[in-house]
């Protein structure tokens, strides 16, 4: 039997004839030879039901953490590893919300308005200084400021130090290397990053007194940002939606203050045949040494994870009524030891878990799908042997006989075979092996290699380490 080329990324885009790689809802995991294996996406457990949708969750640098959920913000209270809400005032709805912190205070901004919670009284209030940027999207904090850009302007704002209640007209500087308007910011490396429309600059704490913040002249790039929620930052390194006076649809990390690409052609072809792709949403999270930046596009119903560890992309999604739609969790914060995440629809909060195999009460479906490299006509297969961790059914119920279902087109992905069911072992069947015989002939005309692909739906742990195919 010959090893198949079933490890890798994502990379099915305009034509299959090109690339048929899918890889939904299973990501690569490397060792020291490379990628060894695909293991199931982490899965969603419900800690708490409000029964509002939450349109941000932030964890501030003292460990309290805190949700804006539907009007209202909430700390998160954990007691014994149960979760629960305390009510800490009225807030503006919104379908996005950022907060960050200074050590003594918080600070919301929804495109609205702006929040300042107090640590020390747990006192929430409206920001009601007329020099405060209302409308801003985004809020950082540097060295004692929270920062917020003026919408439709070149201009942002610092706050008073350590002080966000108060804010000076004075008190502003100018992104002005190209003539497109603020759409966002964040920090890294105790530096301001200001995404334009179409271009990007950087500053940073010069001690200045009369404003602190001075344009660092080696840090511009003409990459701009698509959509201001999709800006996220993880270790340092800052991701986002790109946007440039030739187009848009990239998705970019800042490499020093180069923007480098990081999204493929193919994924930028599922981006780019969206209607609307400004309201996407991206954050990035930490599990088992696996760093992903996940962006979601609401108009588009996908959802896309960048595995910094691999390189590689995967596709994370729900699955109902027979189609894929986004992923439900849209943003992210780390609280008492678990991996929290708001439900966009169903006003939940999950945590993350590589033990959960289902997201709540959803049945999850994987897939993978690979192009064999060896065409020709009458091309027989007699057989194909699946390899990974085995028996791991569950004790009853869906899932105590684990099916994967593997079917084959040999038109480039224009028809499909019928599914062909094999277990993968009920609990303890650790020997059992996972193998399809007879699997037909590719008589096409073209010298093309036979779709492969394998999928299931059980709520167990999966592990695939190859296909061999003969």
């Amino acid at each position: 039997m010959a090893k198949s080329p079933f490890l890798g990324g994502s990379d099915y885009g305009r034509s299959t004839a090109v690339a048929a790689n899918r890889l939904i809802n299973l990501f690569p995991m490397t060792s020291q030879g490379g990628v060894s294996a695909f293991y199931g996406w982490p899965g969603l457990t419900a800690e708490l039901s409000p029964g509002s949708i939450a349109s941000g969750i932030y964890t501030a640098a003292n460990g309290r953490c805190f949700s804006v959920i539907g009007g209202v913000f909430y700390e998160l209270i954990s007691t014994l590893g149960v979760l629960s809400l305390t009510n800490r005032g009225a807030i503006t709805s919104a379908t996005v919300s950022r907060m960050t912190d200074n050590g003594l205070q918080l600070i919301i901004v929804n495109g609205t308005n702006g929040y300042i919670f107090t640590f020390a009284t747990n006192a929430l209030v409206l920001i009601s200084d007329a020099d405060f940027p209302n409308g801003t999207k985004t809020v950082s904090f540097l060295d004692g400021y929270f920062i917020c850009y003026s919408p439709s302007t070149q201009k942002f704002y610092i706050s008073g130090l350590y002080d966000g209640t108060t804010w000076d007209a004075l008190d502003f500087a100018s992104a002005e290397g190209d003539p497109d308007f603020n759409v966002g910011t964040i920090v890294t490396h105790r530096e301001l990053i200001v995404f334009g429309e179409t271009s990007g600059e950087v500053f940073y704490n010069s001690g200045d007194p009369d404003f602190p913040l001075t344009r660092n002249q080696s840090g511009t790039f003409d990459v701009g940002c698509a959509a201001t929620y999709s800006i996220a930052k993880i270790r340092g390194i800052v991701c986002w939606l790109g946007k440039d006076e030739s187009g848009h649809g990239i998705v970019y990390r800042l490499n020093g203050y180069t923007a480098e690409p990081i999204s493929t052609h193919e994924i930028n072809y599922h981006i780019q045949q969206m209607s609307n792709i400004s309201d996407a949403i991206g954050f990035t999270f930490q599990l088992e040494g696996n760093y992903f930046y996940v962006i979601t596009f609401p108009t588009g119903d996908q959802s896309w994870a960048y595995n910094f560890t691999t390189n590689m992309w995967n596709q994370v999604a729900n699955f109902a009524n027979g189609v894929f739609k986004r992923w439900e969790a849209q943003e992210y914060a780390f609280f008492a030891g678990k991996h929290l995440v708001c439900d966009y629809e169903e006003g939940v909060i999950y945590s993350l878990s590589m033990e959960t195999y289902v997201d709540g009460a959803e049945t999850r479906k994987w897939v993978r799908s690979w192009q064999d490299p060896v065409g020709g006509v009458n091309r027989r297969y007699s057989r194909m042997m699946l390899h990974g961790e085995m028996g791991v059914g569950l004790i009853s119920g869906q899932g105590s006989d684990p099916q994967v279902m593997l079917r084959w087109s040999d038109d480039r992905g224009k028809t499909w075979s019928a599914e062909h069911w094999q277990s993968i072992g009920a609990m303890g069947e650790y020997g059992i092996q996972v193998k399809w015989n007879r699997l037909g002939m590719n008589r096409n005309s073209e010298t093309c290699g036979r779709i492969w692909e394998l999928s299931g739906t059980d709520p167990v742990k999966i592990v695939l380490t190859g296909a061999d195919v003969e």
